[in-house]
């Protein structure tokens, strides 16, 4: 078995160092591709993207798909993968649709076509990758049933005609999370969105609404923070004329200069002022207002952008219990999976994700605690350019595994 690990392409954004598309609408390779390509290898038996790979927060799905079949045809070109290989494409929260169309097609749309009533949506789908020498490169797709007819016994779904029809990639589309399984461990693969508190905040309100103490199922927990996740994942992303000045802005911070966020900002504190300013107040001091309340919100602004996941991790006691929070459900799910497919997994002792954009391999010795055990932390870091020269070039991780050979990575730098 051999396959590689990443995410956080973000196809689609004007930033994305793997491919873009121009003012013209005309396609192109980024500085990236290359030696991402050749980072991947060849003849892979399948690529895991950990989410993230589209981005519909910030474009117009049409777009997206059109860089996303270039960017796959020139996977398919250079043989990263092959002929009966398969995409394991796990949605993070840019492409969250991705994840929420599949349901629809699955539940609803599928079953209606065969005069059939649709069914709830399953909310969560984990994926077993089991290299257990006695299981011999055996997948499990929970709830998902095998097709007889396809060499490949998952898959069919829309996004397997990305490139054409003709011309099939095989997407095996799970959510949110990847279990890979040794003879010697068990790796979980997820996005990471959860670590975050946007992604996770409806269920953690549910839980002090109803005072649950018990813990969420995978399914509950996914089902609970459905909202924010649709909002976040496109609903600024297809608001037409505010895409592009949403996007604007998003540029304007992510850089570290935020010049037009300065002057909105400006312009806005301006505004509340003539409305509500202070009978006898001199200028100078509505002036001195002003500035400091611009300068403290952009301060805030490159805090957040600036900030270091491990860092945070390590003083953000409620970050911990965010993460554990998310953990407790996963190992629900896990015993669940294991009592239906009849086995036993070696207990998880790795968390690969993404989401953050910076990386982490094997060599930095980053982990977190949970239940009494340390679990080792891997990032794939992510593809978006670095335009500010004082920040560290964070770059993309590749990880890379063999049978019999174990895990190695290989990070490029996002920087030109």
């Amino acid at each position: 078995m051999r396959f590689a690990v990443l995410s956080d392409t973000h196809l689609g954004d004007p930033e994305c160092t793997l491919a873009f598309m121009d003012q013209s609408g005309k396609i192109h390779s980024g500085f990236n591709l290359t030696d991402f390509l050749d980072a991947l290898g060849k003849d892979n038996d399948f690529i895991i993207i950990l989410g993230d790979m589209l981005d519909f927060a910030i474009n117009d799905y049409g777009d997206v798909y059109a860089i996303a079949r270039y960017f796959f045809t020139q996977l398919k070109e250079q043989r990263v993968l092959k002929p009966d290989g398969n995409v394991i494409y796990c949605p993070g929260n840019h492409d969250y649709d991705v994840w929420h169309t599949i349901e629809y097609e699955a539940n609803i749309i599928n079953r209606m076509k065969l005069g059939k009533l649709p069914k709830k949506f399953r909310m969560s789908v984990p994926l077993v990758i089991d290299d257990r020498t006695e299981k011999n490169n055996s997948f499990y797709l929970r709830g998902v049933r095998r097709n007889k007819e396809r060499a490949q016994p998952y898959g069919g779904m829309f996004l397997d005609s990305l490139i054409s029809p003709d011309d099939p990639i095989n997407f095996i589309i799970p959510f949110p999370n990847v279990y890979f399984v040794t003879d010697e461990n068990s790796i979980l693969m997820t996005h990471g969105q959860y670590f975050e508190t946007y992604w996770a905040a409806l269920g953690e309100l549910y839980q002090i609404l109803t005072r649950q103490t018990e813990i969420l199922t995978m399914k509950d927990f996914i089902a609970v923070n459905f909202p924010l996740g649709q909002l976040g994942s496109s609903g600024v992303g297809q608001a037409g004329p505010l895409t592009d000045v949403i996007l604007e802005l998003e540029k304007d911070v992510t850089s570290g200069r935020c010049i037009l966020m300065h002057e909105y900002i400006h312009r806005l504190s301006d505004e509340i002022l003539k409305r509500y300013s202070i009978p006898f107040m001199p200028k100078c001091i509505d002036r001195l207002i002003i500035e400091g309340f611009t300068y403290k919100i952009i301060s805030e602004l490159k805090t957040v952008r600036s900030s270091n996941f491990l860092a945070e991790l390590e003083k953000n006691k409620e970050a911990r219990h965010r993460i554990s929070r998310f953990l407790d459900s996963t190992m629900k799910e896990i015993k669940e999976v294991e009592t239906e497919m009849g086995t036993t997994f070696c207990p998880v002792n790795t968390i690969l994700f993404g989401h953050t954009h910076q990386p982490i391999d094997s060599k930095a010795h980053a982990t977190f605690d949970y239940n009494g055990n340390s679990y080792n932390l891997w990032n794939t870091g992510g593809w978006l350019h670095v335009s500010n020269d004082e920040e560290q070039d964070h770059g993309g991780e590749i990880f890379l595994y063999e049978t019999g050979k174990g895990f190695s990575s290989v990070k490029l730098s996002v920087s030109r």
